[in-house]
């Protein structure tokens, strides 16, 4: 074999193993979809945190910021609700943890919904999950939580101030020996589930505040609340992650507001900052394998509660309550029992507006000489000066003589009212 018939078996053989190479390459898989990892992320990944709430917006948001946070979430569902725990993407938020699958130990407890939860309930949940290890419970509640007062006197009236507060005291007194971060921020709207919610005000407002992303971590105040429609969800369930690193128990008000994206060294300074949550009274209540009562609390759809118009932002109530004022200003103007005789403005002849109520001249007599008018009650002046002629003409009524021939000015009147001759 020649040289060249060498060299060019050799180049054939080159080219076609290139070929090969370049199809293997591209039969080869994909690269795995890039997921977009949250800015807030905590500093130690490898933690088992058991979310309660999972299957509210609230609750979803927080199992989904906390999974980007590389934390194992566990979501605390029922047998029958487990399929309902899926993110944004379809892939479901954690292993079922039910009565029966769920005694294996966790590191941390996040509490999260979108309405209060029943106290005795959420005392139970804080004490199940105590004594399987968790050393840190992170509760979201709500700005202005307050217990008694006002917020007793509103709750009748749709107000959840006092069983926000109700919640928190729940939890704090149930811990234990394990540190409680309390979370209080505005209702969280935006977000990815945003559209599930079919109130048309909600979603629409959602919109809104969806990207704000300016977050302030406060101290408690009964008196703070959320600026505009309501919290941005994003940026407040991020704070769970933040939370579980703090170093101490604490209880924090967060706002969000329009702006760039705060940066996480500052927010885990103002949860740092922020003070401890007040002790409340009782002992925690004896451990249980999350019974019925946990689950229907926490583990089951639960229907949003629907809020009173009056107690709602002022973008909401504002309407409402300009028609209770409105209504309530009109009846007393009533009371008076005011007609367009007290008007002098409209009445007097000599005034530039008495044109356009010249019609009413037939409903009130002027008097030039005290600037007053009288409501004439039983004819028009019209129809009294008609009347008068006509007496007049047919001698039943006397100028001259004035009221003494008032009965016959009367019976006259009435005839002529009624047709009679």
């Amino acid at each position: 074999m020649g040289s060249k018939d060498l060299h060019r078996r050799v180049r054939m053989a080159s080219i076609a193993l290139l070929t090969l190479l370049g199809l293997a390459g591209a039969l080869q898989a994909p690269p795995p979809r890039a997921v977009r990892r949250s800015a807030l992320k905590a500093t130690v990944e490898d933690r088992v945190v058991l979310v309660a709430g999972v299957l509210s917006l609230t609750g979803r948001s927080v199992a989904r910021e906390l999974g980007k946070a590389d934390l194992r979430v566990k979501a605390l569902v029922g047998s029958e609700s487990y399929l309902q725990a899926a993110d944004d993407d379809g892939r479901q938020l954690g292993a079922d943890c039910s009565r029966y699958d769920c005694a294996s130990s966790i590191d941390a407890l996040v509490v999260a919904t979108d309405e209060p939860p029943d106290a005795k309930a959420a005392a139970q949940l804080v004490a199940d999950a105590v004594a399987r290890g968790a050393s840190t419970v992170v509760a979201y509640s709500r700005l202005g939580a307050a217990a008694g007062g006002a917020a007793a006197a509103l709750e009748a009236l749709g107000g959840d101030a006092a069983a926000w507060a109700r919640y928190e005291a729940a939890v704090v007194s149930a811990s234990g020996g394990a540190s409680v971060k309390v979370l209080r921020t505005g209702a969280m709207l935006g977000g990815p589930y945003y559209a599930l919610d079919v109130d048309t005000l909600r979603a629409q407002t959602a919109r809104v505040v969806d990207d704000e992303r300016a977050v302030a971590v406060l101290a408690p105040s009964a008196k703070r609340s959320q600026p505009g429609f309501g919290g941005s969800r994003v940026p407040l369930a991020g704070l769970a992650s933040l939370a579980l690193d703090a170093p101490s128990s604490f209880c924090a008000d967060a706002t969000t507001g329009p702006g760039q994206e705060t940066g996480e060294a500052e927010l885990r300074a103002g949860l740092a900052a922020a003070p401890a949550p007040e002790q409340a009274a009782g002992a925690p209540p004896a451990a249980s394998d999350f019974g019925a009562d946990v689950l229907a609390a926490f583990a089951e759809p639960r229907q949003l509660k629907a809020v009173n118009p009056f107690l709602a932002p002022p973008a909401v109530s504002g309407p409402y309550w300009f028609v209770v004022f409105g209504a309530a200003f009109q009846l007393w103007l009533a009371s008076f029992n005011w007609t367009w005789c007290d008007v002098g403005w409209a009445v007097d002849p000599a005034s530039p507006a008495h044109g356009a109520f010249s019609s009413l001249d037939t409903l009130c007599e002027w008097d030039a000489k005290t600037k007053t008018a009288r409501r004439v009650d039983a004819l028009s002046v019209g129809y009294k000066q008609a009347t008068l002629d006509r007496l007049q003409k047919t001698g039943y009524y006397d100028e001259a003589k004035g009221n003494a021939r008032t009965e016959l000015y009367e019976r006259r009147t009435a005839e002529l009212k009624t047709g009679t001759k």
